[in-house]
Order: C-alpha cells, then sequence, then structure tokens
C-alpha cells in the first residue's frame, strides 16, 4: 500500500490549485489535520505560490508602469522640440529682411530699389532660402567693376553704370540640391545698365 504522505504530497499541488476532486480534497484535509510533516510542506507552497503571484503582479504593474512613463516622457520630448521648431521656424520666416541703401553720390533711391527688386525676384523663386539682408557696397566699388560687368555682356553691349549689393541669406533647413544645409551664405550681386536704361542682373555668388 502505497504511504499517505506521498500520495498526499504529489497531490497538493493540485489541493492548493484547488484543482482536487471533493472526496481527495476531503482526504488531504483530514491527512493534514494528523501530519505535521505534510503540513509544513502545505504550507511552504502556499506561502510560495502567494508570494510568487504577488511578486508577478507587482513587477507587472511596474513594467507598465514604466513603459508609459518613458512613452509619455518621449511623447513630451517630441512635442516640446517639434513646437519650438515651429516657434524658431516661424519667427525666422516671419521676420522682415533689411535693405540697407548705404550712401551714394552716384545712384539714388529709385536706382537702388529698381535693382534690388530683379535681386529679390530672382532670390525669391529658390524655394526654402531665408533673405536676411540686402546691402549697397559703395560707389567706389561699383565703378571698379564695371569693366567686370563689361565682360559679362551679350556682343554688343557696352554697360555704363554696375552696381554691387551684398546679400545675407540661409540656405533650406534640409538642405537639397547643391545647397549645405541651414548655413548662412554672404553672396555679392552685379547688375549693369546702359545710360538710361533698365537695370540687368548679371550674376550672383560668394565674393
Amino acid at each position: 500500500m502505497s504511504n499517505p504522505c506521498e500520495v498526499v504530497q504529489d497531490l497538493l499541488p493540485l489541493y492548493v490549485d484547488g484543482a482536487c476532486s471533493e472526496s481527495s480534497t476531503k482526504m488531504i484535509k483530514e491527512h493534514l489535520e494528523t501530519c505535521s510533516e505534510c503540513r509544513q510542506i502545505y504550507q511552504q507552497l502556499c506561502s510560495h505560490t502567494s508570494e510568487e503571484i504577488l511578486q508577478k503582479e507587482k513587477d507587472g504593474v511596474i513594467s507598465r508602469h514604466s513603459r508609459k512613463l518613458r512613452k509619455k516622457k518621449i511623447l513630451t520630448i517630441i512635442c516640446s522640440v517639434v513646437l519650438t521648431l515651429i516657434i524658431v521656424f516661424t519667427c525666422i520666416s516671419l521676420w522682415p529682411a533689411s535693405i540697407d541703401y548705404g550712401t551714394s553720390e552716384i545712384y539714388s533711391r529709385q536706382d537702388m530699389s529698381d535693382a534690388i527688386d530683379l535681386i529679390k525676384k530672382e532670390f525669391y523663386s529658390w524655394d526654402g532660402c531665408k533673405l536676411y539682408s540686402i546691402n549697397y557696397t559703395d560707389d567706389d566699388l561699383c565703378q571698379r567693376e564695371l569693366e567686370y560687368c563689361n565682360t559679362l555682356a551679350e556682343n554688343g553691349i557696352t554697360y555704363d553704370e554696375c552696381i554691387v549689393f551684398r546679400m545675407q541669406f540661409r540656405s533650406p533647413i534640409f538642405g537639397g540640391g547643391e545647397w549645405n544645409t541651414n548655413f548662412r551664405y554672404d553672396w555679392s550681386w552685379y547688375l549693369a545698365r546702359t545710360e538710361g536704361g533698365e537695370w540687368e542682373l548679371l550674376t550672383w555668388g560668394a565674393p
């Protein structure tokens, strides 16, 4: 005949889980009342099972909470960065470019404005670039550069006047084409005309 303790101990895990039949449950209860060894094993099983369940629940709650906190923190950071970029880009885009006509004994304000309009027309065809400023250089430079402008003239044309501006602008924020990404440029713009004629935009680029 099998040892009653062996039978009970084999059934204890099922008993703890409440999976024993009614007759087995009754037999185990009666045995535990009289057997201290099996009762101790039963108590250990109950204690271990409870702690294990509680620990698993605790770990699960902590893990879920930590994931939620990480997601919330990451989302907050992303939103803050996006909002900051939107504000910065909006302010930059809305900030008007400055125009400095300087001092000239050769050209009137209207002469310069006509030339600047041509520069702006070309510049604003460059997608993603931001204009910061346009500045008249000086009379001496314009007179010295007249010879250079005539080297750019089409056959049969001789220019009588040259005007040179400096421009500061930013390339597209994300680059593209031959642009450096979000880079500040300082370029010269050359325009020329025959006496009484209209300005022609000849060239531009780094001085």
